[in-house]
């Protein structure tokens, strides 16, 4: 087949770039070529297409395991065979792989050059018709800048030790080191054919040259990093809004936002502009600054959890974890069998699939599920606490499952976090409590204690990424054990969280989001299955959440809300789902339901949640006495030297009567973003003045503290909940004017 055809059948474009067709011809054409292109400008294509153009097998050699993943994953989904050998694979996978390629199943073949080295791949190289080694991301043959690393030096003794030479070839970024690529490319050959050699579109005239210029600068990797920084920022903020203006929280926007800017819509829309922003050889640092972003928001969460709640609820958290697994987990693997002849016959043998099917329907979403308990005020009630915690042992026991080669292995990763959790608890929280303690004297936070912090939580995600349940575990670990101090945790809180929450947090959802093509249900029949996966995974953790949580305790609503909680997939899914179809587990258009899935049980989350409310608040006014003996007065205000005031009018309205009535005084923060150790504080100084009133008084009065983005909604709902008689609010012209004239 011709370069031009696969170009427009495989990968949807329909001409070259600058530079492209002159490598791939120089390649097909049997000779050694070094190609220094700008990051953007499709270095990927110029292996690609003459690997799928000839016959045999290429290898990339390629230190970027993650560039590794994205790469393989895409030539998936574009229908070409193939696989990656590095060390993020378990024995068990790496055997598998090699089965595969010795059986002729792959047309790319991406190797970690180290590899090369082992006597096991050696054999196969020599055996396997091999039409070209590719070194991709060349950059990265030095080590420190000067050196070559060992491997890379090997590269020429591995090439002459095949029985056949093949093409050899050479792909870079443009820079410098790229240039030491020649000492591997030469291997006895004259300098021929070697990179794109385009000339500068501009002429040699001032303005030229500046076009010149301009055309590479905005090329460069840290100005496109820039630019899809700035186009996620607006589309997630634009997206944010539109969702809470529908009564949704702001992450289901930022979710959403990923979909649009991914090639479902963008790049449907306008593929070139979509090619440039997001070309798949720029999302290596895209990828990693989210991850970051990640780490540092599940920090501030670990932080901000009350563990007063866990330890009351323990045996409650036990029992929900459990069958919050088992129930859609069995659900799952019924689904399995039912869809396996269809989507995984072809993939892998049907135990790992049904796995796979089972977890992805029994995982819970916690950054997700953690960000809607947060703008709902749940964090600081038990429903809210044991949502969190069954996340997380949904989390771990999946995670841990997932990444391990067997059951063995998936025993001693637990152990081994387990142990994890003991050191950290045991050894690392009672010396953080005496640091707190030293702070606690101190009047500001110095930045050698700040560095201490950060170091602690970088260490605690590192273990357990190496540990293999993942980084964001550490990271939440390293928050559940910083000094219980409420003023140290909520100074380290403001020093995270918005630049977290803002910044960071939406390039993890849009990143992921890219990474997604529902164009792949192209059928009724998919979108018939996709419909049954969503009742089948919605049925499974209601029925186990909801009854187990009633079973220990917990009411009717508490127990609905923690079965709607549970059915928050999101983002932890789409983690569960990429190991399964980098494993070539799940198939792509399998791959898509789930996401769709993920979407949609959470997205009925909060509606859920508002329906429940209403529902029981409905209940409760059924229930409500025909007369009360004393009156029921509420009082909300705004500024904390109102609430005297009101107080003193409440009684000389009341007289004598006000002995016996129930006086309740309620103080909204307006705005879902504040963190709930700073709310802490304000529920504390905003109630002192009215408790030293009420003392002098003699009243006992009920205190209530809400943040929230509706208050007279809130406002309202509460006093009809629980059937006050009387309702004295501080109120400014603004909400007379908007509520009352």
């Amino acid at each position: 087949m011709e370069p031009q055809q696969i170009l427009k059948d495989v990968f949807g474009y329909d001409s070259f770039r600058g530079g492209q067709e002159t490598l791939i011809r120089a390649i097909l054409e049997g000779r050694d070529a070094l190609g220094i292109m700008p990051t953007g400008a499709g270095k990927s294509l110029c292996y690609q297409i003459p690997a799928l153009a000839r016959d045999g097998i290429t290898l990339v050699v390629s230190p970027l395991i993650s560039l590794m993943k994205d790469q393989v994953g895409a030539m998936t989904q574009a229908g070409v065979r193939a696989a990656y050998l590095n060390s993020s694979l378990t024995p068990a996978q790496y055997r598998r792989a090699m089965e595969n390629a010795r059986a002729g199943a792959y047309r790319i073949l991406y190797v970690a050059p180290e590899r090369l080295e082992t006597e096991e791949f050696l054999d196969f190289a020599r055996s396997a018709e091999i039409f070209m080694v590719c070194v991709d991301e060349a950059h990265c043959v030095s080590q420190w800048g000067q050196d070559f690393r060992p491997s890379y030096l090997k590269i020429p003794d591995f090439v002459a030790r095949l029985p056949h030479r093949p093409v050899v070839c050479g792909l870079g970024p443009a820079g410098l080191f790229a240039a030491l690529l020649l000492w591997i490319v030469h291997l006895g050959h004259a300098y021929d054919g070697l990179g794109p050699g385009a000339a500068p579109s501009g002429e040699d005239s001032p303005v030229g040259l500046l076009y010149d210029t301009l055309t590479m600068n905005l090329k460069h990797p840290l100005s496109l990093l820039l630019l899809q920084v700035i186009a996620i920022l607006i589309t997630v903020r634009i997206f944010s809004y539109l969702f809470k203006y529908l009564g949704q929280p702001g992450v289901i926007g930022e979710i959403v936002a990923g979909i649009v800017l991914g090639p479902s819509v963008l790049g449907h829309l306008s593929p070139e502009t979509f090619a440039f922003l997001f070309d798949p050889d720029s999302l290596v640092p895209l990828n990693i600054i989210s991850q970051i972003g990640l780490v540092l928001f599940m920090f501030v969460i670990g932080m901000e959890l009350d563990l007063g709640v866990i330890r009351r609820k323990a045996s409650e958290t036990l029992v929900i974890s459990h069958a919050s697994i088992i129930v859609p987990f069995l659900m799952g693997m019924g689904l399995a069998y039912a869809v396996y002849p269809e989507f995984g016959a072809r993939h892998a043998s049907f135990v790992p699939f049904a796995l796979f099917v089972a977890i992805s329907v029994s995982i819970t979403a916690f950054p997700v599920l953690a960000r809607i308990v947060q703008e709902r005020n749940l964090s600081k009630t038990p429903m809210g606490m044991l949502a969190i915690v069954t996340a997380w042992c949904l989390l771990a026991a999946v995670i841990a499952v997932a990444r391990a080669g067997s059951v063995t292995s998936a025993f001693f990763t637990i152990v081994l976090t387990a142990l994890y959790i003991l050191f950290m608890f045991y050894l690392v929280k009672p010396f953080l409590r005496k640091i707190g303690e030293f702070y606690n004297k101190q009047e500001t936070v110095s930045k050698t204690l700040v560095a201490f912090i950060f170091l602690v939580l970088i260490i605690s995600s590192y273990i357990t990424e190496i540990l293999g349940i993942h980084a964001l575990f550490g990271a939440f670990l390293a928050g559940v054990v910083m000094p219980a101090n409420l003023s140290f945790r909520r100074v380290m809180t403001e020093k995270i969280e918005d630049v977290a929450l803002v910044l960071f947090l939406p390039l993890f959802f849009v990143f992921t989001g890219l990474r997604t093509e529902i164009g792949l249900l192209n059928t009724p029949h998919l979108w018939g299955i996709c419909a049954l996966f969503i009742v089948v995974s919605i049925a499974g953790k209601m029925i186990g959440a909801t009854f187990s949580a009633r079973l220990v305790g917990e009411s009717w609503k508490d127990s609905l809300s923690i079965g709607v909680l549970m059915n928050t997939r999101g983002l932890m899914e789409l983690i569960v789902l990429n190991i399964g179809y980098e494993m070539g587990i799940i198939p792509g258009s399998l791959f898509v339901i789930f996401v769709i899935m993920a979407l949609f049980t959470t997205f009925m989350a909060t509606p859920l949640l508002s329906l429940i409310e209403k529902l029981f608040a409905r209940e409760s006014r059924a229930k409500r006495p025909t007369i009360h003996r004393y009156p029921r007065i509420l009082i909300s205000f705004a500024n904390p030297e109102s609430g005297p005031v009101f107080l003193k009018l409440v009684n000389l309205l009341y007289g004598r009567m006000i002995g016996g009535a129930k006086v309740t005084a309620v103080h909204y923060t307006i705005g879902t973003d504040t963190s709930p150790l700073n709310a802490y504080d304000y529920s504390k100084g905003s109630f002192a003045p009215l408790r030293a009133e009420a003392d002098r008084l003699g009243l006992r009065i009920d205190t209530r503290y809400r943040v929230t983005d509706r208050y007279v909604e809130d406002l309202r709902s509460l006093a009809m909940r629980e059937h006050y008689d009387f309702v004295l609010t501080g109120a400014g012209p603004s909400f007379i004017r908007n509520y009352l004239g």
